[in-house]
């Protein structure tokens, strides 16, 4: 890039087209992410309330104008310094017959979808959380979690652990009640004695209880 001193405000108004290419050729870095701004679509304009924004890798586009025209993809790449954008799927094909990117012009593209894993990106919008999910990039095809039979497996392995574990639940809602109830409900029902004393021992641990499920434990273990 050349030196800024080359360099002029006044080129961008200029009719003369040699200053216009020049005014972009010899911007400085920071005016020249300036030209990296696309339209908005039209249903995102009006949640976010501005025209355009700055182009970010990872947002959702379509081509306006061009060979491509109607062609849609995320952006992948930017190349600041010569003003171009890469889209994934929008490939053309090389003399040696492998495909190549096609360089586009961001005035020739519009966000129809936006990259928010930056949270600071519509800071200054005054945009709700339902609406920046309405607008924001939807999971590719690929990064969605699939299930697979190992993962069938390791959720049927949950769900009966989580049935073997469901009465030792109901036996810490048991100890929650006084010591009378508990007896009466040990007797009636014939519950296992050591699953209700370790549910009394790792919530209450009154002794009086403990002392007589253990007793009632050392009969069962002598029958």
């Amino acid at each position: 890039m050349e030196n800024n001193n080359d360099w002029s405000r006044s080129w961008k108004s200029s009719e003369d087209p040699s200053k216009q290419r020049k005014f972009k050729e010899n911007a400085p870095h920071h005016h020249r992410k300036r030209f990296l701004h696309s339209h908005l679509e039209s249903s995102v304009r009006e949640k976010i309330g501005t025209r355009s924004v700055p182009l970010r890798t990872g947002d959702q586009v379509e081509v306006m104008r061009g060979d491509f025209s109607g062609e849609a993809g995320r952006v992948d790449d930017i190349d600041t310094e010569e003003g171009k954008v890469y889209v994934d799927g929008i490939e053309t094909e090389s003399v040696d017959e492998s495909e190549t990117m096609v360089a586009l012009r961001p005035s020739n593209l519009k966000i129809t979808r936006l990259d928010l894993d930056d949270e600071k990106r519509l800071e200054k919008y005054e945009v709700t959380e339902e609406e920046k999910e309405e607008i924001s990039v939807e999971p590719e095809e690929d990064e969605k979690e699939e299930e697979t039979e190992e993962d069938l497996d390791a959720e049927k392995e949950q769900e009966e652990m989580e049935e073997d574990t469901g009465e030792g639940e109901d036996y810490i809602e048991l100890v929650q009640e006084n010591i009378p109830d508990v007896k009466d409900a040990v007797e009636e029902k014939d519950l296992p004695v050591e699953e209700v004393l370790e549910a009394e021992k790792d919530n209450k641990d009154r002794k009086t209880l403990v002392d007589w499920l253990e007793d009632r434990k050392g009969g069962e273990d002598g029958d």
